[in-house]
C-alpha cells in the first residue's frame, strides 16, 4: 500500500453480470494504485454473480459486499454512496473494465492540478470486439474551470454526462445522490 496515500473507493453495482464480472473485478483488484476500498453492491442478482463476488472477497480483503433487494442502478450506487469512506470515488459498471493504471493516473492528476473531477476517454466495444473511442477524447490533458466544465458538460462535446468515465473527489457526493427509477440517471446527477 502506498505510504500516506489517499483512499479511493471503487463502486461497482452488480445485477446479473456473471458474463462480465470476473474481467471487471480483475481490472480493479490488480490496479497499480493499491489503497482501494472496493464496494460491490449486489443488487439482487439471480445468476451466478454472488458466488463470483464471494470468491473475490475471499481473495482480497479490500472488497466489501453490500447485498440488497433489486432496486436498480441508482439505488445500488446510492447504497454504496451511503457507505463509502474514500477521499476519492470512481464508479465502474459490472460489465466494464478499467486500465490497470487508471486510478494511479487519476490520483496523479488530482494531486498535480488540485481538481475535483478527472474525466477520461473510454472504448465502446461491441459483441464482435470492434471498438470506438468515446468520452473526453482529447489529444492532450486539459484543465478547465468549474464554469467551463459545466458549459462543456451542457454541450456534451468534451465532457459527457456518463458517471463511469470520471474520477471524483468524494466531497462531490456529500449531498448528491442518483435519482431512483430514471433512465439516463447520470445526466440528472
Amino acid at each position: 500500500m502506498e505510504r500516506n496515500s489517499e483512499l479511493v473507493s471503487v463502486i461497482i453495482p452488480v445485477y446479473n453480470a456473471e458474463k462480465y464480472l470476473q474481467k471487471c473485478l480483475d481490472s480493479i483488484v490488480n490496479q497499480t494504485y493499491s489503497n482501494l476500498e472496493i464496494i460491490i453492491v449486489n443488487d439482487g442478482s439471480t445468476d451466478n454473480s454472488l458466488s463470483i463476488i464471494n470468491k473475490y472477497c475471499m481473495l482480497d480483503d479490500r472488497i466489501v459486499t453490500l447485498n440488497k433487494i433489486n432496486g436498480g442502478l441508482s439505488d445500488a450506487r446510492n447504497t454504496a454512496l451511503d457507505y463509502f469512506h474514500g477521499d476519492y470515488v470512481v464508479f465502474v459498471d459490472s460489465d466494464d473494465w478499467i486500465d490497470l493504471n487508471l486510478i494511479e493516473k487519476c490520483i496523479g492528476l488530482c494531486r498535480l492540478n488540485t481538481c475535483d473531477v478527472v474525466c477520461f476517454a473510454y472504448y465502446k466495444v461491441d459483441e464482435k470486439g470492434d471498438y470506438e473511442v468515446e468520452g473526453c477524447n482529447v489529444e492532450e490533458e486539459i484543465t478547465v474551470s468549474k464554469n467551463d466544465a459545466i458549459r462543456l458538460l451542457n454541450e456534451e462535446k468534451i465532457i459527457q454526462s456518463h458517471v463511469c468515465n470520471k474520477f471524483y473527489r468524494s466531497s462531490c457526493f456529500e449531498r448528491i445522490r442518483f435519482p431512483y427509477g430514471r433512465a439516463y440517471e447520470d445526466s440528472f446527477t
